[in-house]
Parts: C-alpha cells; structure tokens; sequence
C-alpha cells in the first residue's frame, strides 16, 4: 500500500478562474447514535423537505451519499411520492447510487461488495439513472481490488479520505491502482474532507460564526424549543428542536468563501474546487440557495459559485486534470498518516461486537456459498424457480446488515440487535432454501440397481474444486438398524471408511403436507466418513448397507494429550499451549494457543490500553486435558482453563487516568482440537463466557519465523501483504504495531515454513513485531459505549452494556503449518473446507 512517488510539487500561486462546484449533500446513517426506526422517521422528513426544495427551488440539486435504500425506507411510510423521486432523478437534481448501502468493506466478502453495487444500481435504475461516481467517503479503510469493482460498473472515478492523507497525497487528486492494473482517478476531497462549505461557510453564516468545535449551545438564546421526554426510561434520549428558525448573518459571511478557496486551492491541482455543503444528519434548507445568491457579489475575477453535483463535479474534473502529475497508489488504502504515537483510521471497529460479526460470516457463507449456488442449480436441472424469491429477501437483509456503522457495529445496542435479529432471519431462510434445493437434487440422482429400502446420503461439495475430507454426518436409521449393524458403501460398491461418535434411541418428526405430522422411531447416529473426491460443485452417492462395519484399531489420539495424523502432532502442555508438529518439514511450533487478557479504554473505532494496564496470561492458570471422540477419522481433545480478569476499568473523574480493578471475575475457557485423517490442520472451537467489562481476549501463536518480513492475509477478492517491522519510517513507529482486518486466513512465511490461521468471523489478526514473530487473534474486545454524536465531545452510555459483550462466545478457527508460502499452502482451500462444510 505505498505510493509511488512523482515530481507533483503544490502550486504555489492561487490560480484564476476558480469553478466552485456547490455539492448540496447529507450523510444518511441508517443507525448509528439512533435505532433504525427512529432515524427513519429523520429520512422520511428529510426527504419530504427535500422534495419540496426542488419543487421551489429549480436551480437546487442533492447527492443522496451514494445510497439508494433511503428511498426504499421513505417508500415503505410515503408510498404515494415515488413518482415526485423519479422525476427528481430523471432530471438529474437528485442523485442517487451507486450502493444500496454504505458498506464498510473490510469486514464482508468481495461478492457482498458487488451485490451492494449490483442492488445499488438496480434500485437507482427504477428511479431513472445511477450516479455513476464511486462515491466511498464512509469505511474504514479501502480494500485493494475496489478500483476493479467500481471499473466493473462502468465508474473510473473515486472518492474518498480514510486511508488517505495529506501526508501521503499532498495533491487532492490521486491514482489508484488494483492488483489487477486497472486505475482509478481519485480524490481525497480537501482540507476538510466531504464538508469544507458547511464547516467553513455555511455554518458559520447561520450559527453566529461557530466552527466545528463550537458545538455547546446556550440554554435560552438557541433558535427553536429544545424537547424530549423526561420519563426515567428516556432520559439519555436527545433533545430535538422544534421549529428552529435560522437566517443567514452578512457579518459572518463576509470573507469566509475566498478564505476557504484560497486554502483549498493549495491542495485541489485544478480550477475545479468542490464546495461539499452538509454534514451527518443535517436537512435541506432553503438558506444553502440564499446563500449561493448572496455570494456572488463576493467572488473574484474569474471565479463562479453554482448549484452542482457529483457527476458534473467529475466531468469538469477530468477535462482539467493532468493525470500524469498525480501519485500513483497501489493496494488498499490504509495509509494512517506521518509517524506518531496517535496514528488511527478508525481500525478497531473490525473487533467491535465480535459476537455480532461472527453471526454476520456464518449467515454470509450460508447464502451466499450455500443456499443461493445449490437453488441456481436446483433451478437449471429441475426447473424449479421457486427459491429465488427468498434468496433474494435474504441478500436484501443481508446488505442491509452491511452500511458501515452497522457491520462496525460502532453504534447503540439496538443496532446489534437488529443486525443479530437479520442474520438469524438469513440463516433461517438459508437453511430451507439448501435443504429444498438439495432434496430436489437428490431425486435427479440415478441410483441404477439400488434397492427401494435403501438409506442413499448424498454428499455435497460448495467449492469451485474437488474435495477430499473426513465430514461428520448425523443419520437417522430404523429400529434395526444400530450402528454396529450397518455400513457405508459408495456408488461403486466400496466399502467407504467411517467411525461412529454416539448414537441414541429417538423419534423424529415427519411432515407430510397432505397428512398430520408424524414420527419415525430409531437410532441417531452421528459418524464421521472419509470422503474422497467430491467434485466441484457436484456431488458422492454412499448407500447404507447392512452388515457390521469393518473394524480398525487406529487411533488418532495416542494419548490422553497428543494427537497425530499423517501430517501433524499436536501435544497439550499442561498449561493448556501445544506444541504443534509438521511431519513433512520436521519443524515443531511450540507454546501456541495461549491466551492474553489486557484492559480497553477506547472505543467502538479505537482500542486504548489503560494508562496503567494489567496484561493476564493464561499460562498462569492450571488447565484440565481430557481426550474425547477417538476414533481412527477424528479425535478431540478437550482443554479447560479458568483466568482470573479484572472485572473492570477505574477511573479518574475526568478519564485522565485509567486502571483494571483489583476486583477479579472468571473468565472460563473450554477449547476443544480436533485432528482429523488426512488433514493438514488443527480445527478449534473455542468456548469462554464473558463476565468482564473494558478488556480485550486474544489467543497468540508465537511461530518462531524470525524470518518474516509481511504477513499475508485474505481480503476481498484479494491476498494482501503487510510489513511486520516497524522501522523508523514507519507510521506505526512510534506506537503499537498495527492490528489489520481479514476475512477467512492470515498468516506468515520465512525459510521455506509457514504458519497460517484460518477462521470464520474473527475480522482481526496481529503479526507482532517481536522475535517470535507471534500471530495474534482478536476474540474479544469490550468497552463502554462513547460515541461521538458532537464532534470532539464524547456521549458516554454507560447503562447500555451490549459493547460489553457480556455471556457466551463461540469461535472457530484452525491452525495450518506449511511449506512455502500461502498459495502453495492452498489456504483458500483449508478457508473452504472449514467455512463451507460437504
């Protein structure tokens, strides 16, 4: 992610002819400090104004924050004005797209990035026209490959200014490039990013010259009533004003617009000069017209001020610009600016309601890997279309779990309840559209010769390339038929390899839709089964057959704590670490899997350690090692441990300085580690509950590659390398090393070894700059609600304890030694196999 430097210099004299684009605009969180349906009752009237504003006002234009779902969310409570939208954005005065929602991308799949622009643009077409500008100025950071999406839908223009600065760009103009070459022409807007005419001009002229920071209002001379209800169950709720009647104030106009144009010109390389007007949640006003007219008199030779819009901004800005002038970046866009100890974009949202996040990847996979491929092909080979209509309201909740505040999870508790509540809808939707699409599948089958009275299991490969791996099955036989009593043969007639994990006596509910419901009575069984050589996409025939399954004396677990498989030994260390060999290289990782508890004093976007911290190891702890489920295709061992953790932070009055209490809660872990036939990893599930407030739970891999320069981690559609040390140019020099987001595997190489950890739904890893080289994953990160509703002043909820992450957690992961480096590990492979079960 560095730039390669040009001889772009600043432009020293303020060029002639300024043209002053006023961009009128609105940032439209769809719940951030406020629940969605409250800030919907914000939009509707939003855009009631809005559309009177072009009723009146013919010269007025709007850009909508590139979003189209406000107009979905207006159209469901004002039904009767969707032909006022369309012929507000037919005309081009109002502007709508390219997203449905406003993603932050780190945290979601490539494909959920492009579905939201695929729905952006389709809702925008019902309406008359898409803004065909990658407005980004939301997220948390820019993956690598977006200039190569936006380029899919026909936009060559970007804008946006976390992961970008000054520092890095001094020109507002840029180009970007993806690892695939294609380029983008972007901007980073100007000194003040997507709001230098409200915070400069605007603002000032309506509010009695108050800036920015100028945001404590007098109790009796505000314009307006200020109102709430005064019921205990409402007192954090904020004050709205009513009727605040505001006018524009000649004295704190005067001189504003040529001070800021003089400022922006230092940075913007052509006369064009975007005057963005508006700012998070502030409405139409009929004053951003008056004061158009009232600054004319004020302009300079040459210079114009007019009502504008995103696409005209760009057309004028790529007849001007001298593209062979600009930066050249390549990569994502995480650039946090010169060193400092204070170097931030807003990172740690990633870890951010872990919880939450682990539910969102879980219902991700399952719709988009699973259910929608197994009913497109369940719609090519039977015909049946059926599904698509829920598959469909399932990508429409799913996106709508996906603007940026939300998947941050950087907002109020009710956003994550909200958001928990759609990826519980998903996956519900998810599960009967796989099992209805797979069921109609496993008709087509042709069993040939094979008896009616036959259980057939049907196994089923997701993955765009063949599989070979032990599966766990759970099977339903009649009274007859215990465990011991049958085995499984494939489609040719082989015996297939299986071992049994338990099995019970039971009744299972059967529905027939012409009939009441039934029951079958007889055993349950869970197995696991060797699985060779399922193809991509397609599908293994094994019969159920009578007759005593062949017996093998291997175990996978040699003791109560090792286990061993073709390609690795794992030995538990009484301290609950292993030590975790790969007998291909011969090299062992010892002491991995540890745990380290250490405090937060930070936020949903940033993590701060307290000014007197009190890191917790779980190597202190006695741990508990059982083996459990031995067999000769899978073994677990089981691992328990309980830390001792400060129950929460103390505080000076004014949070100047904080500390962990003296005060110690539990914090019980159970991992279980199982090793499978044939696998090159070491699956976990790990287990602990929450009692603890303002902390952070990390396990650590301490590799021993000393040698590692980069990690390597997935992102969208991408594997990316970030360095490791820190050296004195680094950004990071002077602070912690840098936690990054990724989606499904991270890890390192160095010397012909790797280390890999592969996950589903744990967003953050560190590769920390020590001599072990320790790969390190975020499990948890609790903290007190602080959010900055007024700029540079904190709305603190104590009371609201969802940040906490109180409770049960459940994370899966899995550890993978390597030869070489990740693509010959074939880590998206392992990433498959773990997130996406035959």
């Amino acid at each position: 992610m560095s730039p390669r430097r040009s001889k772009a210099t600043l432009p020293q004299t303020r060029p002639p002819g300024k043209r002053l684009h006023l961009i009128c605009n609105s940032h439209l969180d769809r719940e951030w400090t406020l629940d969605f349906q409250r800030t919907r009752r914000l939009t509707v009237a939003f855009l009631d104004r809005l559309l009177s504003m072009f009723a009146r006002f013919p010269e007025y234009r709007f850009t909508l924050d590139s979003q189209t779902i406000p107009l979905e969310d207006y159209l469901e409570i004002r039904p009767e004005r969707r032909r006022d939208l369309e012929k507000w954005v037919r005309a081009g005065r109002l502007e709508v797209g390219p997203w449905y929602t406003a993603p932050d991308c780190n945290c979601i799949s490539g494909e959920s990035i492009i579905r939201n622009l695929l729905t952006g643009h389709r809702v925008a077409r019902k309406f008359g026209r898409v803004m065909k500008v990658g407005y980004t100025p939301f997220g948390f950071g820019q993956v690598s490959q977006l200039p190569q999406i936006y380029a899919g839908f026909g936009i060559d223009t970007i804008f946006f200014y976390r992961g970008i600065t000054g520092h890095d760009s001094p020109h507002s103009e840029f180009l970007w490039e993806s690892p695939d070459g294609t380029r983008a022409l972007c901007s980073r807007f100007g000194h003040w990013s997507r709001y230098n005419f409200f915070m400069n001009v605007y603002r000032p002229a309506t509010h009695r010259g108050q800036g920015l920071r100028d945001r404590v209002i007098d109790w009796w001379t505000e314009p307006g009533v200020p109102f709430k209800l005064a019921t205990p169950d409402h007192q954090w709720d904020h004050y709205f004003l009513l009727e605040p009647a505001r006018r524009i104030d000649p004295a704190h106009l005067r001189g504003r617009l040529a001070e800021l144009v003089d400022r922006e010109a230092e940075v913007f390389t052509t006369p064009a000069i975007p005057m963005m007007q508006g700012m998070d949640t502030t409405a139409p006003n009929p004053l951003e017209v008056e004061i158009v007219r009232l600054l004319q008199p004020e302009l300079r030779d040459g210079e114009t001020l007019f009502h504008s819009s995103m696409t005209a901004y760009v057309q004028d800005l790529r007849r001007s610009v001298d593209t062979a002038s600009l930066r050249l970046f390549t990569g994502e866009m995480r650039h946090p600016g010169p060193p400092g100890a204070l170097t931030t974009i807003f990172a740690d949202v990633v870890t951010s309601r872990a919880r939450m996040k682990a539910l969102h990847a879980q219902a991700e996979h399952a719709l988009v890997r699973i259910a929608e491929p197994f009913a497109a092909l369940d719609a090519v080979l039977t015909g049946n279309r059926e599904l698509r209509a829920f598959t469909g309201h399932a990508w429409k909740l799913l996106l709508q779990c996906h603007p940026h505040d939300t998947i941050s999870g950087s907002g109020i508790d009710q956003l994550e309840r909200d958001c928990v509540n759609r990826c519980e809808q998903i996956l519900s939707i998810a599960s009967f559209v796989t099992a209805e699409a797979l069921g109609r599948l496993h008709r087509t089958i042709d069993l040939g010769d094979v008896p009616a009275e036959t259980i057939v299991l049907s196994l089923w490969n997701p993955s765009p390339f063949p599989r070979s791996e032990v599966v766990t099955a759970v099977l339903d036989t009649p009274p007859d038929l215990i465990f011991d009593a049958f085995h499984l043969v494939d489609s040719d007639g082989r015996v297939v390899p299986t071992s049994v994990s338990w099995y019970r006596r039971g009744e299972k509910v059967v529905r027939d839709p012409a009939d009441l419901t039934n029951a079958f009575a007889g055993w349950t069984v869970q197995m696991h089964i060797d699985a060779q050589d399922v193809p991509a996409l397609g599908h293994r025939v094994f019969h159920v057959r009578r007759g005593a399954p062949p017996v093998s004396k291997e175990r996978i677990g040699r003791a109560p704590n090792l286990l061993e498989n073709e390609h690795l030994r794992a030995e538990f260390n009484p301290d609950g670490t292993l030590d975790l060999t790969d007998r291909a290289t011969g090299r062992t990782f010892t002491a991995l899997h540890q745990f380290l508890d250490g405090g937060d004093n930070g936020d949903a976007w940033s993590r701060r350690a307290p000014t007197r911290d009190r890191e917790i190891s779980s190597r202190g702890f006695p741990a508990a090692i059982a083996l459990e489920d031995n067999g000769p295709l899978s073994a677990t061992v089981r691992v328990d441990l309980t830390m001792r953790i400060p129950a929460e932070l103390r505080h000076t009055d004014d949070y100047h300085e904080t500390w962990r209490s003296d005060e110690l809660v539990d914090l019980p872990i159970t991992s279980r580690f199982t090793l499978r036939r044939g696998a090159r990893a070491l699956d976990i599930e790990t287990r602990f509950v929450n009692n603890a407030k303002s902390h952070r739970l990390r396990v650590l891999f301490p590799t021993g590659l000393a040698g590692a320069q980069v990690s390597h981690a997935e992102s969208a559609c991408d594997v990316v390398e970030r360095p490791i040390e820190r050296g004195p140019d680094s950004p990071f020099a002077l602070g912690d090393n840098p936690a990054w987001p990724h989606l499904r595997f991270c890890g390192l190489s160095a010397g012909g070894h790797g280390f890999a950890l592969v996950n589903q739904g744990i967003v953050e890893f560190e590769a920390v700059d020590d001599p072990q080289r320790t790969l390190a994953l975020t499990l948890l990160r609790a903290y007190e609600i602080s959010l900055c509703t007024v700029s540079f002043r904190w709305e603190r909820l104590p009371e609201s304890t969802g940040s906490q992450q109180f409770g049960e957690h459940v994370r899966r992961y899995a550890v993978v030694p390597h030869r070489g480096d990740w693509q010959r590990a074939r880590l998206h492979a392992e990433a498959e196999r773990l997130c996406l079960p035959l």
